[in-house]
C-alpha cells in the first residue's frame, strides 16, 4: 500500500471479525510504529500489547466498571469544557455517524458503550507515558499512535483509538501490572474489520485545511 493511499483510506473501525490477530503480526506493526519520531529519540511510549485470554480479562473488567455505574463515561482528555468550535466538531461526528449506527441497530451511545468493550476487537495496544514526561511528550505518543494505525492498515487490520477506558484506569493497571509512575494516554483496539457492518462504512468528515492552517509566504 502506498503511504498516500494509506493516509487517505485509514479510518476508525468499530466492528471486528471474530478472528485473532497473530502475535507476530501484532509485534510487526508495533515495531513499524516505533519508528515514529520523538524528541531526542526518547521513545517515551510504554506499551502493553494485549490479546487472547488477557484481552478477554481486560475487556471484562473494563465493561464491569462501566456497567456497575461506579464511573460515568468521561469525555477523553477534557479537563474542562472544550471551546465551542471543537465541541461542535465533536457533535458533528455523532450526527454524521447516526445513519450508519441506525442501520446497525445502534444508537449514539454505541460509541462510548462500545469503547468499554474495545468494540469487540481481539487485540489492543495500550499506550502509557512516564509521569515525569507529561505533558510535552504526549505529542511523541501521538506520533506513535498515528504510525500504529497506518502500519495496521497496511496489514489489512483496523484500529480505533479509545480514550473512554480511562474510566477503568485502576482496573486496567491491575490486570496488566502497570507501574504507578506510568500515565495512561490512549488504547487502540486492533483487529480485522467486519466488512458486513454498516458501522464500518462510516467515514468522519474533516474541516477544510484553511480552517485549521494559516499559510505564510
Amino acid at each position: 500500500m502506498e503511504l498516500s493511499e494509506g493516509l487517505r483510506t485509514r479510518h476508525s473501525v468499530r466492528a471486528f471479525l471474530d478472528r485473532p490477530v497473530e502475535a507476530e503480526t501484532l509485534r510487526r506493526i508495533i515495531g513499524a510504529a516505533c519508528r515514529a519520531p520523538s524528541a531526542g529519540n526518547m521513545q517515551p511510549w510504554e506499551l502493553y500489547a494485549v490479546r487472547g485470554q488477557t484481552m478477554e480479562r481486560l475487556r471484562s473488567v473494563v465493561r464491569a466498571t462501566f456497567e456497575s455505574g461506579g464511573s460515568a463515561p468521561q469525555s477523553p482528555g477534557l479537563a474542562k469544557p472544550a471551546p465551542e468550535v471543537y465541541s461542535e466538531r465533536r457533535r458533528g461526528l455523532y450526527r454524521e455517524a447516526d445513519p450508519y449506527l441506525q442501520r446497525a441497530g445502534r444508537s449514539g451511545e454505541f460509541i462510548p458503550e462500545g469503547s468499554y468493550r474495545f468494540f469487540g476487537a481481539p487485540a489492543a495496544v495500550l499506550v502509557y507515558v512516564h509521569e515525569d514526561l507529561l505533558p510535552l511528550r504526549l505529542v511523541c505518543c501521538g506520533a506513535f499512535m498515528t504510525q500504529l494505525t497506518l502500519a495496521a492498515h497496511a496489514e489489512g487490520l483496523g484500529t480505533c483509538a479509545i480514550g473512554f477506558v480511562r474510566t477503568a484506569d485502576r482496573q486496567m493497571r491491575e490486570v496488566l501490572s502497570v507501574p504507578e509512575e506510568f500515565s495512561f494516554v490512549v488504547a487502540l483496539a486492533v483487529g480485522y474489520p467486519d466488512p458486513q457492518s454498516p458501522v464500518n462504512e462510516f467515514r468522519s468528515s474533516r474541516v477544510p485545511v484553511d480552517e485549521v492552517c494559516r499559510f505564510f509566504d
